[in-house]
Formats: structure tokens, C-alpha cells, sequence
């Protein structure tokens, strides 16, 4: 984008002096073709219907010039307006946060904490104003939860995970993660769940103002 940019900058700037130049050429012709024919006696009228000729031309010229000038400009305008919105694009990103558990029963679930201060979990899978929300709940393990959010606000993002039911099985499951996000994929650091103990924290994820992901240990 910034190679292309350089080169229509570059051939405005050649157009802005050829524009120039010709218009230069035509006031010299202007001023002098009086000034000529006073001076000329023996100069024939073939020689300034020539002279003439090329005056009209190089007129003519200038303004394609200045045409093709303008139409740069415009796409020049029309590019830089996209490249903006782009740039506003790449600030915004994905995000998609997935646990797992591989133990026969348990009932895991996945709470995510966003900036604003919205909970999203198996009771509330969105909330008003934001695009994230809870798209995979399960109940009886081994299972997966996942939560997306397609416009992720720069921020925190607290991920965490409670063990809600063991369905008579053990009172400890180890759940594991990933964060995926536009730039690919980042580990959620294993954690231990207990049903006796409250929900555990698994990691925060920054999300930076142009889009990069961090996840932070708990």
C-alpha cells in the first residue's frame, strides 16, 4: 500500500510539472508571438499558420494534461479515503476463545469477562451494545465451550472457567485453551478446576488499540 501510494505521489507530481512547464510554454508564446510578428518582415504566413498551429496544439496539450491531472487526483483522494478505512479495519479483530476438557461427566463452564464489564457465560451467551457472544456450551464432558466476538474492543478479557457439575464423577478437572485471532493462534495456560472451590482464572487477553493480542498469565 505504501509502494503504491509513492508512485501515484510520484506521478502527481510528474503531471503537476508537465502541467506547469506546458503552461509556462504557453504564456512565452502568448507574450513573444506579438512581439514576433513585428519583428519577423520577411517571416511568411505559412511560417505563422505554422507557428499558429503549434500555439493551438501545445494548448490543446495543456489540457489533456490537466485532465489526466485532475482524474489522479481524484483516484489519488478515492485511495487515500480506502486506505484510511483499512487502516481503521486492522485495528479491529476476531476473537475467538476455546476451552476444552477431556474428563468423562463434568460439566465445565466458560465465563468471559469483556472490557465493558459484560459477563458472558451459559446464562447470558450476549449483551446489549456488543457483538460478542457464547456460541458453544456443553454440558456433560469431555466437552468444549467457545466464545466469539467478530469485533473485539481493545481491552481486557478475563477468561475464566468453573467446574459447575461432576455428575458423581471426580471434584477436580484439568481444562485447557487457545485464543484464535487475525494474527493465528495463542495458548491458555492449563488450569486445575475444583466444584469446591469458586470459578478460576485461566488468563486475561489484551487486546491492544491496533488489533494485537496478548495473553497474560493469571
Amino acid at each position: 500500500m505504501r509502494r503504491s501510494r509513492e508512485i501515484n505521489i510520484f506521478n502527481l507530481s510528474m503531471l503537476d510539472v508537465i502541467a506547469g512547464a506546458m503552461g509556462a510554454f504557453l504564456i512565452v508564446m502568448v507574450v513573444l508571438l506579438p512581439s514576433y510578428r513585428k519583428q519577423s518582415a520577411q517571416q511568411s504566413p505559412a511560417d505563422i499558420a505554422a507557428l499558429q498551429e503549434q500555439l493551438q496544439s501545445a494548448q490543446m496539450e495543456l489540457e489533456r494534461v490537466q485532465s489526466a491531472n485532475q482524474v489522479i487526483q481524484t483516484e489519488a483522494a478515492e485511495q487515500a479515503t480506502a486506505i484510511t478505512q483499512l487502516e481503521e479495519q486492522l485495528k479491529k479483530t476476531f476473537l475467538l476463545i476455546h476451552i476444552q476438557w477431556a474428563s468423562v461427566g463434568h460439566d465445565v463452564d466458560l465465563h468471559v469477562i469483556d472490557p465493558k464489564g459484560n459477563e458472558f457465560f451459559w446464562e447470558q451467551r450476549a449483551a446489549a451494545g456488543s457483538t460478542g457472544n457464547l456460541s458453544v456450551d456443553s454440558i456433560i464432558g469431555p466437552g468444549n465451550e467457545v466464545f466469539t466476538d467478530p469485533k473485539a474492543l481493545p481491552g481486557n478479557y478475563q477468561i475464566l472457567a468453573n467446574l459447575f457439575n461432576t455428575h458423581g464423577q471426580a471434584d477436580q478437572t484439568t481444562v485447557t485453551g487457545i485464543v484464535m485471532n487475525r494474527d493465528g493462534a495463542l495458548t491458555i495456560p492449563s488450569t486445575l478446576v475444583d466444584v469446591n472451590q469458586p470459578m478460576a482464572l485461566m488468563a486475561t487477553i489484551r487486546v491492544d488499540d491496533d488489533g494485537f493480542i496478548t495473553v497474560l498469565p493469571p
